[in-house]
């Protein structure tokens, strides 16, 4: 008969169960506050426990090795589940979440203003150069003399060249310019485009006669260059090492200063969940540790007979139960000899494991 014997640690599959656990979180909640991110498991949350969110309460040293008490016991709904290790995973998976949806906000780019990509205020100097002369600008009657029958009229009257240069300017430019400098001061793609940007000008005078090729130029960036040197995600590229986030947030763009006008609160990416979801210090949850067993598997210490007698055996948690039996004169089964012990491996080479043919433990050894 073969009996499975319970190992003394918990088993953990903390890890398969989690993203059952992750649920989105309140905006008005931030994980960052003292005594509010102690996540509970199970389908349901409370606002003061919402779900998901990781607990930045560190357990005390015996609620890390007892993990269904502490600040986390209430993400243990199984005896076998270990409820720090799976705030862990809270964290980590709490991590990953923010992360995307910052990526994800920074990429929903402010509208560049179809007034610059249109060039406006070139097309206003092409009104102004070619329809000047027909009205106000018109030197036909500078001077002139009309026929009147009977008799005629002497005008003399010329406006100067720029009289409909001076309308525009003071009919849409000069508006036109305070609009655009208040709303879209900022480079192409919402400040993206680093060094792409039109500027309307107020006075005729200050008209580019550039070619007008923004839109061109700008839908090249977007299709071709993948953002290439113009996006601000260059300035952190370790972005999913979170490091980088802990000190800025793309979504300041483009706004000038590096405000947060529709961002207020910012992420919700902390140090503290950073370490949480590391286990910085083995502060947060307790692993086994783990023993190599390279020192007895590499050679013999001084004073042995072989490397087979220097090994230990190694328990794999199963139990052997052992029944041996004669006959007796009648020809039925007698029991000779009835012992349990616990089965283990050799991890050495060329040995195999020896239990002394009766359940005294200190009889196990390894044999070649």
């Amino acid at each position: 008969m073969i009996s499975v014997q319970k190992p003394a640690q918990r088993f953990i599959f903390s890890a398969f169960m989690a993203l059952a656990f992750i649920a989105p979180t309140s905006g008005t909640v931030n994980a960052g506050s003292t005594g509010i991110g102690c996540g509970v498991g199970g389908t349901a949350g409370t606002p003061a426990n919402p779900q998901g969110v990781p607990c930045q309460t560190p357990p005390d040293p015996g609620e890390l090795d007892d993990p269904d008490t502490g600040p986390n016991a209430p993400k243990s709904e199984s005896s076998a589940c270990d409820a720090n290790f799976m705030n862990q995973i809270y964290a980590k998976a709490f991590l990953e979440a923010e992360r995307e949806v910052v990526v994800h906000n920074a990429l929903i780019m402010k509208p560049d203003s179809v007034f610059e990509y249109t060039c406006f205020d070139q097309q206003a100097a092409d009104v102004a150069i070619i329809a000047g002369p027909i009205f106000s600008e018109s030197t036909r009657w500078s001077p002139t003399t009309v026929p009147i029958n009977p008799g005629s009229v002497k005008i003399d009257v010329n406006m100067g060249d720029t009289r409909l240069d001076d309308g525009i300017e003071n009919l849409v430019l000069e508006s036109l310019k305070i609009y655009v400098d208040s709303n879209f001061a900022h480079d192409f793609l919402g400040g993206m485009a680093t060094g792409d940007n039109n500027t309307i000008s107020g006075t005729m005078a200050g008209i580019s006669p550039l070619p007008c090729d923004f839109m061109y130029l700008v839908h090249d960036v977007v299709r071709c260059d993948a953002f290439a040197p113009h996006v601000q995600f260059l300035s952190f590229e370790s972005y999913y090492s979170t490091p980088a986030l802990l000190s800025t947030d793309p979504r300041t763009l483009p706004v000038a200063g590096g405000g947060l006008t529709h961002c207020p609160k910012g992420h919700q990416i902390t140090s503290a969940i950073v370490d949480i979801a590391n286990n910085t210090n083995w502060t947060y949850a307790s692993f086994d540790l783990v023993d190599t067993l390279l020192p007895i598997q590499r050679s013999p210490d001084p004073g042995t007979s072989g490397i087979c007698e220097n090994a230990k055996p190694i328990p794999t948690g199963v139990v052997i139960s052992i029944n041996e039996k004669d006959l007796d004169p009648a020809g039925n089964p007698v029991s000779k000899h009835k012992y349990e012990y616990k089965d283990k491996v050799c991890s050495n080479p060329a040995c195999f494991f020896d239990h002394g043919g009766d359940s005294s433990e200190g009889n196990d050894k390894c044999v070649p």
